[in-house]
């Protein structure tokens, strides 16, 4: 909420109305509406006409909040960023709509491109690199373009379609995705007349084979220093540095720069994927990671991106009503997506990727799409954003009366066995009954693959045959 307070002294006077504040958060949000703008600019006028300034208590107690200027002809004004009393990053007001809408277009599907990607500038520059230093990543922020690097490339080898066993290990999966990775990388430039494909190590021995590669080269490309991309998995994340194996501490990959983790790092979601930018810091400099982004999936053979431990639980019980459903002759695909489905327009409006889609097409379909989202958290905020993001999941892909229906998995908080039994064969449930009109136990398989699924999922998923 905001509060009204003097103009420089920053005495608190009196809470903005319920009403006020609606106002001003439609038409001067970052997730404004046009046609709010004239009831917002009469609420901005009257504080401005008094001459009082507005704090936000998004930031909880602290000693000073920070400050909106309200203004007869452009509304609200946001403090300058120099001044480093930020808001916080979910707030309504933490940004401007047209910062909003860049936001967005960072998480929009990347088009097939020659451009180089300019990921470090030239040594005749004379640029010093970042101090080291750990970042969190979230939706609510501009993606780093080693992220959507990373998007780009699991995207092409469509790594995020996730198959009945995309749950088990296996080494040899490992060695397709690593194919499937390199291959794409043929079509993917760093810089002129230098492909990702020739600059690229998915292993510490071929990381240590890019890096005196790289040591060779003495001179700028064309439009920045020499430098490849290492990606692989961790298990762990200390500081800046990351450990390949979970007790070991060597090999290791010392970040000498940003490391950017997704959500932050927390033990429970390990292994985490990343993608190091590896390049000499200054032209006399041995080659090292100067740059890099994590983030969780899904285990060390199998490359997909997720958010959380939860949404693996999630996807646990979503894999075996796809081996369910596929026993009554439906075709069931899972897609954990990582770019935005929303509309182009409006562009001043959240980042819009779900949790997984699922969509099913053969006998018995009743909505070909589904969305699933995985509740992480109990916190009034999160499950606020969550509800606003409902009018937006139901434009994926739906052609119902009520468009996309949306398919939640409630876990958070609960630590009972067979309470998380019974929320699991409830969410299971429901997924089916959106899905399909199959009901019954499972038909039996002429598949001996999928015949072998179902039953590893039904080990590690819903165990009712309802």
């Amino acid at each position: 909420m905001l509060n009204v307070v003097e103009k420089n002294s920053l005495k608190q006077l009196e809470p903005v109305s319920c009403r006020d504040y609606l106002s001003l958060k439609r038409a001067f949000g970052k997730f404004r509406k046009a046609k709010a703008k004239t009831r917002g600019l009469k609420v901005a006028s009257k504080f401005a006409a008094k001459h009082r300034w507005l704090a936000c208590d998004c930031q909880g107690e602290t000693a000073r909040p920070p400050i909106l200027y309200p203004h007869a002809k452009n509304g609200i004004q946001r403090e300058p960023f120099a001044r480093n009393f930020p808001h916080a990053e979910h707030c309504e007001f933490a940004k401007y709509p047209e910062q909003q809408s860049r936001v967005v277009e960072t998480y929009r599907k990347a088009v097939p491109t020659r451009r180089p990607r300019r990921l470090v500038p030239p040594f005749i520059r004379n640029q010093a690199n970042d101090v080291p230093s750990s970042k969190n990543v979230s939706s609510a922020r501009k993606r780093p373009g080693l992220a959507r690097l990373l998007v780009e490339i699991l995207e092409t080898c469509e790594i995020q379609v996730l198959d009945e066993f995309a749950r088990k290990e296996d080494t040899q999966r490992r060695a397709d995705q690593i194919a499937l990775i390199e291959e794409s990388a043929q079509h993917i430039y760093l810089d002129t007349e230098q492909p990702l494909s020739k600059w690229i190590a998915t292993s510490f021995s071929e990381y240590m084979d890019l890096r005196k590669r790289l040591d060779a080269e003495e001179h700028d490309w064309r439009h920045g220093r020499p430098h490849g991309i290492y990606i692989d998995t961790f298990s762990r994340i200390v500081g800046e540095t990351l450990f390949i194996n979970e007790e070991r501490d060597t090999p290791y990959i010392a970040v000498d720069g940003h490391l950017y983790t997704y959500g932050g790092y927390q033990p429970a979601r390990t292994p985490y994927l990343a993608i190091c930018l590896v390049a000499k810091p200054m032209a006399q400099d041995a080659p090292r990671v100067i740059r890099a982004y994590a983030h969780p999936c899904l285990g060390k053979t199998h490359f997909a991106l997720v958010d959380s431990a939860l949404e693996k639980a999630t996807l646990d019980q979503v894999i075996d009503c796809k081996t369910y459903l596929e026993t009554f002759g439906l075709e069931v695909k899972i897609l954990k997506p990582l770019s935005d489905m929303g509309p182009r327009l409006p562009t001043e409006r959240p980042v819009c990727i779900p949790d997984f889609v699922v969509s099913a097409q053969g006998p018995l379909v009743l909505n070909s799409t589904v969305v699933v989202e995985t509740m992480g958290y109990d916190t009034k905020a999160y499950r606020n954003r969550k509800r606003e993001m409902k009018k937006w999941f139901r434009m994926i892909g739906g052609t119902g009366k009520y468009g996309t229906p949306i398919v939640e998995h409630d876990r958070s908080g609960e630590t009972d066995e067979t309470e998380i039994a019974s929320i699991d064969s409830k969410f299971w449930t429901k997924l089916r009954n959106n899905l399909s009109t199959a009901r019954g136990p499972r038909r039996k398989s002429l598949n001996p693959e999928a015949e072998a699924a179902c039953q590893w999922a039904s080990d590690y998923g819903h165990q009712s045959e309802l």
